[in-house]
C-alpha cells in the first residue's frame, strides 16, 4: 500500500529513501512494504522537524537534486528506473562537492538508522545470527 503525500517533496523523499535501503537481510518480502513505510515516515518526520531556516533550503537542494538528472539522464530523478536511481545516488554521494554530498548524506543515515532499527529487521538479524551460530556449535562438534 502506497502512502499519500501532503507534498511533492514528500514523494521525492520516499523514492529517494527507497533507492538508498539495502537488500539485507534477505526474505522479508511480505513486510517489505511495511519496513519501507515506516522508515520514509521517519526520514519525512526529520526533514519536516528541522527549523524553518534549514528545512527551506534543504527542500530545495531535493528540488534541485531532482532536476539535475535531467542533465545526466535526461529524466527527472522520480522517472529513472531503479539502476539509474542508485547510479544517480551514487554519482551525488561520491561528488567533489560536499553540498552534494551532504544532502544524500542526511537521507541516507535517518534511513539506515530507522532500518536496522525496525522491529522487522532486528528480528531477522538476530535470527539469522542464531542460526548461524547453531551452524558453527555443529561443525565444531
Amino acid at each position: 500500500m502506497k502512502p499519500e503525500y501532503k507534498c511533492a517533496s514528500h514523494k521525492l523523499i520516499s523514492e529517494i529513501v527507497i533507492a538508498l535501503l539495502p537488500e539485507y537481510p534477505k526474505g522479508i518480502s511480505e513486510e517489505k512494504s511495511i519496513v519501507e513505510n515506516a522508515v520514509i515516515d521517519f526520514v519525512i518526520g526529520q526533514i519536516e522537524a528541522l527549523p524553518v531556516y534549514l528545512r527551506f533550503p534543504y527542500k530545495i537542494a531535493l528540488y534541485k537534486f531532482n532536476f539535475f538528472s535531467l542533465f545526466v539522464y535526461g529524466r527527472t530523478f522520480l522517472k529513472l528506473g531503479k539502476k539509474r536511481k542508485s547510479n544517480y545516488i551514487k554519482m551525488w554521494s561520491d561528488s567533489p562537492l560536499k553540498q552534494m554530498r551532504d544532502v544524500i548524506k542526511l537521507l541516507r543515515s535517518c534511513a539506515l538508522l530507522q532500518y536496522y532499527d525496525h522491529p522487522v529487521i532486528l528480528n531477522m538479524i538476530s535470527t539469522k545470527n542464531e542460526n548461524h551460530e547453531k551452524q558453527l556449535q555443529t561443525r565444531k562438534n
